[in-house]
């Protein structure tokens, strides 16, 4: 201060009457200890800013779980587009000089191949890192091809065989007087379940891609199911699609089972999920990330399970959430680099449902759901 010391005059019926001034000295202000208590306030004060960062975001206009359901699914749809052109391409290619077992079995693979493929990719593509793309990438093409070629085979197998039957069942209908079209309507009708269950095992394909590429049991599991699902529904309502449309029949065939694919996925990871968390605030604010493993790391590089963008203040590796004992832990890998967890920095902390954590400037929000018990969005 430039003066060496403050008088603070006040009147005598609204202070003590026997006090007219109070006379602080420079060396009194500038004490230890006020210069720690104001210290303090200070710090007090940062911290409840911080903490209430997460509360001034504007809330997204679907909830992270429909996000990620509606993002599946159009990524399935675009799969299914893809796998169509692919088919296209071979038809016009070498698929003209192959038996129609061959045919069959390449739009099996592309079909694997397209959605499963499309849907890893896009999922990579949703953290903005060339890295985690590439790796997606890398770990999802032989998957799809490998699963493809397996599972397209026996699929038109099991077709085969079951339309196999149905023809001999025909032809015993028409043996028997029955008129050549009575009888052709009852084999229409007959192969609608043979080609839903030869789709179903296409579905097992694209989802055992998504999941494998995940490197998560439980992941692998729901999109094999979402697969089986939306595989088996898109082939039976495909098979009620006029075939004298030619292309477009194809081209919706497979773009609807693409779309019933992720649509079933992204239903069935909704349902089964436990824990969570969401972004706040940051990069790719209001993202969802299920946490299907017992441990999973966040920070800023792709190695990362969780990978954070757009925050230098992030290290490559930066903290890890993990149970032990059916209690969820959050702890910073490099101690030096504490975090902010609710408001209070740590290192290390047993964190429940409704947790903000702050990372650098990024805040992810921890949710959890416990088994029989509903929780709302955006309520701790």
């Amino acid at each position: 201060m430039s003066c060496r010391s403050l008088t603070v005059e006040s009147e005598a019926s609204d202070m003590s009457p026997n006090i007219d001034s109070v006379v602080i000295t420079g060396s009194e202000l500038n004490s230890t200890e006020n210069l720690a208590q104001a210290r303090r306030m200070k710090e007090s004060e940062e911290q409840s800013k911080r903490a209430s960062v997460g509360a001034q975001t504007k809330p997204s206009k679907l909830s992270s779980g429909a996000a990620a359901t509606f993002y599946l699914s159009a990524s399935g749809l675009v799969g299914g587009i893809v796998a169509f052109l692919l088919d296209q391409l071979y038809e016009a290619t070498v698929g003209a000089n192959t038996s129609d077992f061959n045919q069959s079995l390449f739009s099996c693979i592309f079909l694997a191949l397209g959605i499963g493929l499309t849907v890893t990719v896009a999922e990579a593509l949703t953290t903005r890192s060339g890295e985690k793309i590439r790796l997606a990438f890398e770990i999802a093409f032989p998957i799809s091809i490998y699963f493809g070629v397996v599972l397209g085979s026996i699929a038109e197998l099991i077709f085969l065989n079951a339309i196999s039957g149905l023809i001999r069942q025909e032809n015993f209908l028409t043996s028997s007087g029955t008129s050549t079209e009575a009888a052709a309507s009852w084999l229409a009708n007959h192969s609608h379940f043979a080609r839903a269950l030869c789709w179903a095992v296409l579905g097992i394909a694209a989802g055992l891609t998504v999941g494998v590429a995940s490197r998560s049991l439980k992941r692998t599991l729901l999109s094999v199911g979402g697969g089986v699902l939306g595989g088996f529904f898109g082939g039976l309502l495909t098979d009620f699609f006029p075939n004298n449309l030619q292309w477009i029949s194809q081209i919706f065939g497979f773009a609807f089972m693409g779309l019933l694919v992720g649509l079933s996925m992204g239903l069935l990871e909704q349902v089964a999920k436990m824990q969570w968390i969401e972004i706040v605030k940051g990069g790719r604010e209001g993202k969802q990330y299920i946490l299907y493993k017992p441990e999973v790391t966040l920070g800023s590089s792709a190695s990362a399970e969780i990978t954070l963008t757009r925050d230098d203040g992030i290290l490559p590796i930066h903290a890890r959430i993990f149970t032990r004992y059916s209690r969820m832990y959050f702890e910073c890998i490099d101690e030096s680099k504490p975090a902010l967890v609710d408001g209070t920095e740590t290192v290390f902390t047993m964190i429940s449902n409704g947790a903000e954590i702050q990372i650098g400037e990024t805040i992810v929000r921890f949710r959890e759901r416990k088994a029989g018990a509903e929780v709302v969005a955006g309520i701790s």
